[in-house]
């Protein structure tokens, strides 16, 4: 993949079925230069196996062992993000297949 021009960031703790949504919500986007970079912010649920369902390189996954709390997470992500332009998602949102 190229460098993405938009990284999607989302920190999640559990809520793995809204998980679902959300990264269905960024897959089925019409503008296809993106990253969604997903933390699992210590989450007793399965978020991993969400995340590999969808088997898109441009998903990336990060885990930490212990809850840091959301500022922690999305900082995280924001220093990890290679695209031009950042969006914060939460795990529980969804966007608009033409957001971009």
């Amino acid at each position: 993949m190229n460098q993405p021009r938009v990284s999607i960031c989302t920190s999640v703790l559990n809520q793995s079925e809204w998980l679902k949504e959300s990264i269905a919500s960024v897959v089925a986007q019409t503008f296809k230069e993106w990253e969604l970079l997903i933390l699992d912010d210590g989450s007793t649920e399965d978020i991993k196996g969400v995340v590999d369902s969808f088997n898109d390189q441009r998903i990336k996954y990060f885990r930490f062992d212990q809850n840091k709390g959301v500022p922690h997470g999305s900082n995280f992500l924001l220093k990890k993000a290679a695209g031009e332009f950042v969006c914060l998602l939460a795990a529980d949102e969804v966007i608009w297949e033409d957001k971009t």
